[in-house]
Parts: structure tokens; C-alpha cells; sequence
């Protein structure tokens, strides 16, 4: 979508808000307390297992500090669309992409010791 100051407010902020549906989900509610599908819960799901919840990211416990980040920036991007600060929102997305990878790492790592240590005549 393109962002210039004429369509800040219509096209590329519709599109952003998408972005925020795409990453929670529709089964996450309205407070993150669902049990969704989408990257969103993946990233609370890991966050126990690497102790990584919680605002300071130490903790099993919480919401994942990479959804808190995320979402810092995601409020971040949208004011920036709707000040017409295009330049700042395309800073947003590109931190948001970087910080969409966290999860799906931890997931990979996760499932990958898991195999490791399963006995050979689970083969």
C-alpha cells in the first residue's frame, strides 16, 4: 500500500490495522487471553519455554515480551500513518518483520531438541 499524506488516514492505515488481525488472530479475544492459532499465541507459547515473558522477557510467566514489542510498535506505526509520518510507519513494519522471527525460531529450536531426544526405536 502506498503511504503518502493524501491516504495516511485511508488505505495504508485499513492496511495496518490488518496487519494487527493477521499477527493476533481471531480466536486470541479481545484482552490476548484466547487461545489462538496465529504468531501471536506461538510467541506466549515459547516465551514459557525459553523464559522469555514478561515486560523484562525473564520470566515463564505472561505474555511474551516479543508481542509487548511488538505491539509497542504496532501503536508506534499507526500513529506515525496517521501524523502522515510515512517514512517513521515503514521503520515500524521493518522492526515488526525482525521481530516476527523470534517466535518461529524458538519453535524451531524447540521442536528441533525435542527430536534429538527421542530414542531411535521411536523412529
Amino acid at each position: 500500500v502506498e503511504c503518502e499524506f493524501d491516504n495516511c488516514n485511508e488505505d495504508a492505515v485499513h492496511a495496518w490495522d490488518e496487519a494487527v488481525a493477521f499477527y493476533a488472530g481471531s480466536e486470541e479475544g479481545s484482552d490476548g487471553s484466547g487461545d489462538g492459532a496465529l504468531l501471536y499465541s506461538l510467541a506466549d507459547k515459547r516465551c514459557q519455554n525459553f523464559k522469555t515473558c514478561g515486560s523484562n522477557g525473564d520470566s515463564v510467566d505472561g505474555t511474551a515480551k516479543v508481542n509487548l514489542e511488538i505491539y509497542a510498535q504496532l501503536a508506534a506505526g499507526q500513529m506515525n500513518l496517521n501524523l502522515g509520518n510515512c517514512q517513521g510507519a515503514r521503520e515500524n513494519k521493518d522492526h515488526i518483520s525482525d521481530l516476527m522471527g523470534v517466535p518461529l525460531v524458538q519453535g524451531v529450536l524447540r521442536y528441533a531438541h525435542k527430536i534429538d531426544n527421542l530414542n531411535d526405536s521411536s523412529e
